[in-house]
């Protein structure tokens, strides 16, 4: 070993031994903290009790700070702690930031220690706690990123299942989230610092947000003035939308809801399109549009006003217009006699005595193929025109020997003079006028005869002009012969048959009809009249009998020839078929519905019924028959149903019984029927009511009882006060003293 090299060794060791003082910081491991975090560093030194008392720790450096460190941020407080031969520095950090990042010395004398601290940026995700309860996502999103500070973070998602964790920032929603997301699942994103090894959560809770969806059901409406409608629109939209109404662009103030109702319409107030707009804040605002065409119906005018003359042959027009919205375009002219002439709005004609009287103008407007109206509009028109014959027929049938009328009707404006020609002594003729103001009615009345029948002439004259028309009075003579009568298959019954035929030609009116009928050997059976009708019931025939029918018509000329024959048979009695389709017992009455397939005859003529009862042990209960006639039960021959009332039953019994339907000749199959009458529920309740009043006298008295003994009054007691006690006498007035000890033995007693 040199000799310098010992020498150092004897320094150090003399210093040593001559500084004993230990320096120490606090906390003594390296630090790793994040941004802002609060950090406090202490640094120690310990002193011999010797060394203290030459220690000034103001001339002390204490802790040397990180090279470029914001030293503004950082302050050292000195202290010396005489107690403990210590000094003490510390530094306070209130706001941990990248900058205050480093290591932190601190030395005295040749000793010294080393403190690295390092403060990270804060874990923070970029939505909140409470944004992220109730994230808002749109229907179709196929993915989300979580996102949070610092960089080169690690980033995994779970969904509150077991499955394992899914590394990386996005959350894959597969296809995209549909409108029935399931919005209470949890989804958790976890971010982690490799270096450090800290940690983050944040649980999201998505919500569901989906742009408006706007459906209208009805998207064009035609109303007439007066009317109501309402605009239906439906809207789908989360959150929910707000939603405006307007027509042809102005908005309508104060209408929010999805059904818009329009009352009392009028088209300068309503007609138009009208919108509905839904907006939510996603997306872009949905709407749809609604056509209202608002009818006004037409209202016709006609240009000549309320009257016209003008004479036969002349030219007539008229003109009509009408007004409404949409414009009217269809107009109908009807004429004085009902005909009608559509040919426009404007009438055309050369003027005849059908123009005579009212026109009417009706006009219609019309939309989406459906029209509106009609808008009249009348105007009377008066034809001057000659005389006219409106008689039904210049032919008229007389029946020798008697007065026919014959009746000239002229139409003539202005009115006619009408006259017959013939010898004015021989006239019988009567004038009027009819209902119709041109129109002259002249009858002249003839006794028929050969001398009569011939052709008589009706003058007519006016200042228009005359005319004569010609009469021809003929011979009346009798029907013509008349086509067989006939019968459906069900108009053949057993003891009657339903006839049907045509009438006949007949130059007056026909009065009546006779039938005649022989049976299969040829005798003739009685005739019976079937008056002017055209179909006949014939009754009182034989049943399975073969007839021959004839038809005779008759008028106040003669009978005519009778009518070929027909041979019909009528039917054969059969049992009638009967089916019991209900029954129903009402108190001790048992009620039966019946329909009848086939009658088998006229009528029904009775129903026996024989019931029994049905034992518990099986045996049978005696027989009771009983026979109801025509007057006792119900039929009604068009639904063939009937119902018949069997009475003095008893009650909550058992029976069966065997109905035998007769008609006028021959009775049905016997029909069998059980049936169980309703117990007498009115006798059990009596009985219960009659059980509960016995219970509540017996315990009425057995409480009287005991209130007797006990005496606290009730009515036993009360009795025997009354019976048995002695009046008390009268106490006369004392003092206070006497009548409380009377009072006692009061209560005592």
């Amino acid at each position: 070993m040199s000799c310098s090299s010992c020498i150092m060794r004897i320094l150090l060791y003399c210093s040593t031994a001559l500084y004993a003082f230990n320096v120490k910081i606090t906390p003594s491991e390296n630090q790793i903290r994040t941004t802002g975090d609060k950090l406090r560093l202490t640094c120690t030194v310990t002193f011999t009790p010797e060394e203290f008392e030459d220690v000034d720790e103001k001339t002390w450096s204490g802790f040397e700070y990180p090279n470029g460190a914001d030293t503004n941020k950082l302050k050292q407080r000195k202290e010396k702690l005489p107690a403990s031969n210590k000094i003490r520095t510390t530094i306070s950090i209130r706001d941990g930031s990248a900058g205050l990042s480093g290591d932190y010395k601190c030395s005295y004398g040749d000793q010294s220690k080393t403190l690295s601290v390092t403060f990270n940026e804060k874990l923070t995700f970029v939505d909140s706690a409470e944004v992220a309860i109730g994230k808002q996502i749109e229907v179709g999103t196929k993915s989300f990123d979580c996102k949070a500070k610092p960089n080169d973070l690690k980033y995994s998602w779970t969904n509150g299942t077991n499955e394992k964790p899914k590394e990386g920032k996005t959350l894959d929603f597969g296809d995209g989230v549909t409108k029935d997301f399931n919005e209470n699942t949890e989804y958790v994103c976890e971010i982690n610092r490799a270096s450090t090894g800290d940690f983050e959560t944040l649980t999201y809770k998505f919500a569901v947000v989906y742009t408006p969806e706007v459906t209208i059901p009805k998207s064009s409406f035609v109303r007439k003035e007066g009317d109501s409608v309402s605009l239906v629109c439906n809207v789908d939209a989360k959150p929910a939308a707000d939603i405006t109404w307007s027509r042809s662009g102005k908005v309508l103030e104060g209408q929010t809801g999805t059904t818009l109702k329009l009352d009392n319409l009028t088209f300068a107030d309503h007609n138009g399109k009208y919108k509905c707009k839904a907006s939510n804040g996603i997306g872009k605002p949905a709407s749809g549009n609604i056509d209202v065409t608002v009818v006004v119906p037409p209202k016709a005018s006609i240009t000549q006003g309320e009257s016209v003359n003008v004479k036969e042959g002349d030219k007539l027009k008229l003109d009509c217009s009408a007004s409404g919205q949409p414009k009217p375009s269809k107009f109908i002219w009807t004429l004085p006699d009902g005909t009608q002439q559509p040919e426009g709005a404007i009438f055309r004609s050369d003027a005849n005595s059908n123009h005579n009287g009212e026109f009417t103008c009706s006009a219609w407007n019309e939309v989406e193929g459906e029209t509106y109206g009609p808008g009249n509009a009348t105007i009377k028109v008066a034809v001057q025109y000659s005389p006219k014959n409106k008689s039904p027929s210049t032919t008229i049938y007389g029946v020798e020997g008697k007065n026919t009328e014959m009746k000239c009707i002229i139409s003539a404006n202005p009115n006619a003079t009408v006259s017959w020609n013939e010898d004015p002594k021989k006239l019988n003729t009567t004038n009027s006028v009819s209902d119709e103001p041109t129109e002259t009615i002249s009858i002249y009345t003839v006794l028929a005869s050969a001398a009569t029948y011939k052709s008589y002439t009706c003058s007519a004259k006016n200042s228009i002009g005359s005319e004569e028309f010609s009469f021809e009075l003929k011979k009346a003579t009798p029907p013509a012969k008349p086509e067989a009568p006939s019968a459906t298959d069900e108009q053949i019954m057993y003891q009657s048959i339903t006839f049907n035929w045509k009438s006949p030609d007949s130059v007056i009116p026909i009065t009546s009809y006779k039938i005649s009928y022989t049976d299969k050997d040829g005798n003739e059976k009685d005739t019976v009249s079937a008056g002017a009708d055209t179909s006949m019931q014939l009754t009182g025939l034989k049943e399975e009998t073969e007839y021959t029918f004839y038809i005779t018509a008759q008028n106040e000329a003669g009978d005519s020839e009778k009518s070929s024959g027909v041979t019909l048979t009528t039917k054969k009695p059969v049992p009638p078929t009967v089916k019991i389709t209900k029954n129903e017992t009402v108190d001790t009455s048992m009620k039966f519905t019946y329909k009848i397939d086939v009658l088998g005859a006229e009528n029904l003529k009775s129903i026996d019924i024989t019931y029994y009862e049905l034992r518990a042990d099986g045996t049978k209960g005696p027989e009771t028959k009983k026979t109801f006639t025509s007057d006792q039960f119900k039929f009604n021959k068009e639904d063939k149903i009937g119902t018949a009332n069997l009475t003095g039953l008893e009650a909550g019994k058992t029976y069966e019984a065997v109905i035998v339907v007769y008609n006028d000749k021959i009775g049905s199959e016997p029909q069998k029927i059980k049936f169980e009458m309703k117990p007498d529920t009115r006798s059990s309740t009596a009985t219960v009511i009659g059980v509960m009043l016995g219970i509540i006298i017996v315990l009425l008295v057995f409480v009287d009882i005991s209130c007797y003994y006990m005496r606290q009054g009730g009515l036993m007691m009360t009795c025997h006060k009354a019976l048995c006690s002695e009046p008390e006498p009268k106490v006369p007035e004392s003092s206070n003293e006497e009548a409380e000890k009377g009072s006692s033995r009061a209560r005592k007693w």
